[in-house]
C-alpha cells in the first residue's frame, strides 16, 4: 500500500505548496515514486511550480498533477509509493476526505494567531470527526527568526493543544523563493545552510511518517 502525506490549512498563503514541495523532492531523492495531487485547481500554484521545474529540466523528477475530485487522485496510488496533496485552503468535505486517506497530516503555520489558531481548530474539528491524533504535525513556515516567537508557538501547539510540532522553522528568506519561483523546492536553493535546514524540516515530517506507519503495521499485526 502506498503512503500519503497532506498539507492542510483554512486558508491561503500557510506554506502548504512550500512543504508539499519538499517533501516531494526529498523523497524523490531516496528513489521513491512520488506524485503531488494539486487539489487547488483555482490557483494551481503548485502546477505552475512544475512546469518550470520542467522547463529547467530539474533532478529528480516529480510527478504532479491537479485534480478537482479526490476519488480521481486516489485512483492513481498504487502507482506510486507516496502520494502528497496540496489541499485547498478550506475545512470542508473534500479536507476531511483527504485527511482519511493519510497517513499524516502536516498542518503549516507562521507565528500570528491569525495563521496559527485556526490551524489548531483546523485539527481540532478533523479529530472529532474521527481523525487519529497522532497523524498530525504542525511545521512553521516563512517566519522570522524569533526564538521567543517560535518557544510560544510551540508551548501552544504542544503544552496546550497537544499536538506534535517540528521545532526548526523554515524562516522568510529570499534565497527559498527565489529556488521555488525556478521550480526548485526549498532545499535545493544555492545557498548550503539553506538547504540543510529544509532537509532537518523534511526529516522531521519523515520520522513522523515512519512512527505512524509503524504503529499501524503494529495494530495490524496485532488484528
Amino acid at each position: 500500500m502506498s503512503q500519503v502525506i497532506s498539507f492542510l490549512s483554512q486558508k491561503g498563503g500557510a506554506g502548504k505548496s512550500t512543504l508539499a514541495r519538499l517533501m516531494a523532492c526529498e523523497y524523490a531523492a531516496n528513489d521513491w515514486d512520488v506524485k503531488i495531487a494539486d487539489m487547488d485547481t483555482g490557483q494551481g500554484t503548485s502546477a505552475v511550480w512544475h512546469r518550470k521545474r520542467l522547463a529547467n529540466e530539474a533532478e529528480p523528477r516529480i510527478a504532479l498533477e491537479s485534480f478537482n475530485r479526490i476519488s480521481v487522485a486516489l485512483s492513481q496510488r498504487e502507482n506510486y509509493d507516496l502520494m502528497i496533496f496540496d489541499g485547498r485552503p478550506a475545512s470542508d468535505r473534500e479536507t476531511l476526505e483527504i485527511a482519511r486517506e493519510s497517513d499524516v497530516i502536516v498542518l503549516p503555520t507562521n507565528y500570528t494567531d491569525d495563521c496559527l489558531e485556526p490551524q489548531v481548530a483546523l485539527a481540532k474539528e478533523l479529530i472529532h470527526k474521527g481523525i487519529p491524533h497522532e497523524k498530525f504535525i504542525f511545521a512553521f513556515v516563512n517566519v522570522p527568526k524569533n526564538e521567543n516567537q517560535l518557544e510560544k508557538s510551540l508551548r501552544l501547539i504542544r503544552d496546550r493543544a497537544g499536538f506534535d510540532a517540528i521545532n526548526i522553522p523554515l524562516i522568510g528568506l529570499v534565497g527559498y523563493s527565489e529556488a521555488q519561483d525556478s521550480g526548485y523546492s526549498v532545499s535545493e536553493t544555492r545557498f548550503k545552510s539553506l538547504n540543510e535546514r529544509s532537509f532537518e524540516i523534511a526529516q522531521g515530517i519523515m520520522n513522523k511518517m515512519s512512527s505512524v506507519v509503524e504503529s499501524e503495521e503494529e495494530v495490524e499485526g496485532a488484528a
